[in-house]
């Protein structure tokens, strides 16, 4: 008889437990604890479809196995959760942390989460992905798709930043690049996003059929990507120098270290720098440009490319720098 109710309350207490795990992760489900987007994730939302019915995001979400030839110890993930953060709701979950939090006497901050609303995810091999990538490591299995309905959104009056928990199960989230602003997907803050007289220039179609993928509104720069060219279209930038000497940075992360320059690699570096002279690669009297000045180069088709940083670099520190990832094109 004792056994039998000694089993009954282990049952019991199983059940407890089990439930009780299902109702904490249930709790997280929309829930995020933004980390900082970097060198340490490779990503792309490739196709984007939105209409009265739902939203569907389509791409491919990894974590770097290996960071500038540095091996990460990773967990394993149960499978990736995107999640669309209403970016008012984390304007207004800020100022309330910045109110309740007493900075000068805590010895560890714990940053801020956020209530999103969290898209329902099919997950896909991604061959392509692996092939392009390609390395020690199998990276095919990155692929989703994020799908929600239409109902559970504000398309005509919000913007929501895509954000991708590592772990669909947990808070932690890449605060990606990525919006959905009032039903239009962009790849830089949409309060950020420039409006250039380009209509009836050469740059009308890089700039309305390309992507913007990094701004500097202080120094007037504007960096877009059309087909596999990025293009740096200077708004009379004061950074542009008057001895055509205006050095732009421009860092690689790869995953195929071994194809970085042995100078880079002799010298300790596992990314490459191929910053240059925006006047050595301007094109402004080439094409019409109209009022603004462009210097144009590739993508890097030597290696893979995970992260791109550009910026202006002055004695001994950033002036500005802009973090981003190209648009791929696996065909």
């Amino acid at each position: 008889m004792k056994i039998k109710l000694c089993l009954v309350v282990l049952v019991v207490l199983i059940a407890f437990f089990v439930i009780l795990n299902v109702f904490l992760l249930s709790g997280n489900t929309n829930r995020v604890r933004l980390l900082n987007d970097g060198a340490g994730y490779c990503y792309s939302i490739e196709n984007v479809q939105i209409d009265q019915n739902e939203v569907s995001l389509e791409g491919f979400f990894f974590e770097m196995k290996k960071i500038q030839n540095v091996e990460q110890l990773l967990n394993e993930s149960k499978g990736i959760g995107v999640i669309l953060l209403d970016t008012e709701v984390k304007e207004k979950t800020d100022i309330e942390y910045e109110k309740s939090m007493d900075f000068s006497q805590e010895a560890e901050v714990i940053p801020p989460k956020y209530d999103g609303v969290a898209m329902n995810m099919e997950y896909t091999k991604r061959d392509d992905v692996n092939r392009y990538f390609s390395c020690e490591y199998d990276y095919s299995s990155s692929g989703f798709r994020a799908v929600i309905s239409a109902d559970n959104l504000d398309l005509q009056q919000k913007t929501y930043r895509i954000c991708i928990k590592l772990d669909k199960r947990y808070e932690n989230a890449v605060a990606t690049n990525y919006y959905l602003d009032k039903g239009k997907f962009v790849c830089v803050s949409p309060d950020q996003i420039p409006s250039l007289d380009v209509v009836g220039t050469d740059l009308q179609d890089i700039v309305e059929k390309g992507e913007c993928l990094a701004v500097s509104s202080q120094y007037g720069i504007y960096v877009y990507q059309y087909g596999n060219d990025l293009y740096w279209i200077s708004d009379n930038s004061p950074l542009l120098k008057p001895d055509n000497k205006t050095f732009i940075e421009l860092h690689v992360e790869t995953t195929q270290f071994d194809k970085i320059p042995e100078i880079r690699k002799d010298g300790g570096y596992f990314y490459d720098n191929i910053g240059a002279n925006f006047e050595n690669y301007e094109i402004t009297n080439e094409i019409n440009c109209g009022e603004y000045r462009v210097s144009r180069r590739p993508v890097p088709q030597n290696y893979s490319v995970t992260l791109l940083t550009t910026g202006y670099y002055e004695n001994g520190g950033w002036l500005w720098s802009s973090v981003f990832r190209p648009r791929y094109d696996f065909s």
